[in-house]
């Protein structure tokens, strides 16, 4: 059994398992608070050879989610990934991933991963220079094989915040719940007693290892009585016959739901469009119409969706529309050598945004927004602006 990898859809991609080339969803998600969010998220290449591609992601987003896988930690690539984001001025968000090989593979215990765990927070720190830490909701912990994810934020409003009604405010406990922490006689303390475990071994790793366990060993009978009475999941009948990892990811998924805490991590700790419009348009050529009518857009790539040649665009000012007519700025343009009212116009054809495995068409692209635009495949080479005539 393997799981699907949606926006890995090449035949070399496919064969080796490995992600070569840029793709991207545009996707409505929510948020810890039932908030809805749109977002546009470009799935990148991490692997030294294919830095093009992430070039590319750096210039259309406004925000970093840098994926590290645990047992590995920050290895060299990852180190040089921070540094490009961080020459871009892009916020970061990271993601612990494959927190499953802990459990699973390297059968560690609870409290040799969490050592591990933090010893990898602490190599984040140590290249970026800055306080990342899970307790902070910029730390994700993940399992991309079994899919799930989980923010220690939302690990105590899913499975504390009824359970502890003497506690006020949820987020003390979150800030309690990395480090040197130990919780005993009610009281939390940063002095042990004994073997005692820290607090994220014993309220997040250890039900973690409980579930992911006993859902692998124990009847399927047994096993949906310990959700419900634990975790407030009913596991159908249905599914008492499914082979053990497909029943794993699906238990974890009905523990731990659609991604919630990431989307919320995003939405915290990332910038918006808006924010990131002027620094990014400090990187642009020189342009003419930037008055409260233009159309300014960044062409980033030309990509093979489909077996179709669409550009990939980002909306600066104004929107676009299928049928609009601009001037299109190679990225070699010089306003020296050439006037830009001799520059070629080109009408927009289609637009849509990006499905992963398909398009879906738009009548509009507004600003902030990143979609993908027929009609300029032969204007530019690498990359390209769109200005108004």
């Amino acid at each position: 059994w393997k799981p699907l990898k949606y926006t890995d859809n090449t035949k070399l991609e496919i064969e080796r398992g490995l992600s070569c080339k840029l793709n991207g969803l545009s996707v409505m998600a929510t948020d810890l608070q039932d908030n809805s969010v749109a977002l546009n998220v470009l799935d990148v290449p991490g692997h030294a050879n294919f830095f093009d591609e992430l070039a590319v992601a750096l210039a259309a987003c406004d925000c970093a989610v840098v994926v590290v896988d645990v047992v590995e930690g920050v290895t060299a690539v990852v180190q040089q990934v921070i540094r490009r984001v961080q020459q871009h001025g892009l916020p970061m968000v990271f993601v612990l991933n494959k927190i499953d090989r802990l459990i699973l593979e390297l059968k560690l215990t609870p409290r040799d991963a969490f050592l591990k765990l933090a010893h990898v927070v602490d190599e984040i720190n140590a290249v970026t220079e800055q306080g990342f830490s899970p307790e902070l909701g910029n730390v994700v912990f993940a399992s991309a094989k079994l899919g799930f994810s989980f923010t220690i934020k939302e690990f105590v409003q899913r499975h504390y915040s009824r359970r502890l009604p003497r506690l006020h405010d949820p987020n003390e406990f979150v800030a309690r719940l990395w480090g040197s922490v130990y919780f005993n006689g009610g009281r939390f303390s940063t002095h042990p007693t004994g073997k005692q475990p820290t607090t994220f071994e014993q309220f997040v790793l250890q039900p973690l290892y409980k579930l992911i366990t006993h859902s692998l060993s124990r009847q399927p009978a047994d096993l949906a009585d310990m959700l419900k009475k634990q975790f407030g999941v009913e596991l159908t009948e249905d599914l008492f016959k499914s082979d053990p990892l497909p029943l794993l990811r699906h238990v974890l998924k009905l523990v731990f739901g659609n991604e919630t805490g990431l989307v919320d991590s995003i939405s915290l700790h990332c910038a918006s469009a808006e924010e990131m419009t002027a620094p990014k348009l400090r990187h642009l050529l020189d342009r003419r119409g930037d008055g409260q009518h233009a159309v300014l857009a960044h062409v980033l790539k030309l990509l093979d969706y489909g077996g179709e040649d669409w550009a990939l665009v980002r909306v600066y000012h104004s929107s676009l529309r299928p049928g609009d007519s601009l001037q299109i700025l190679d990225e070699g343009y010089s306003p020296d050598a050439v006037d830009i009212d001799e520059l070629p116009a080109v009408r927009i054809g289609e637009l849509a945004l990006m499905g992963g495995r398909y398009t879906l068409p738009v009548s509009e692209a507004s600003r902030g927004q990143l979609v993908l635009a027929k009609g300029l495949a032969d204007h530019f080479t690498k990359s390209a602006t769109l200005v108004s005539p």
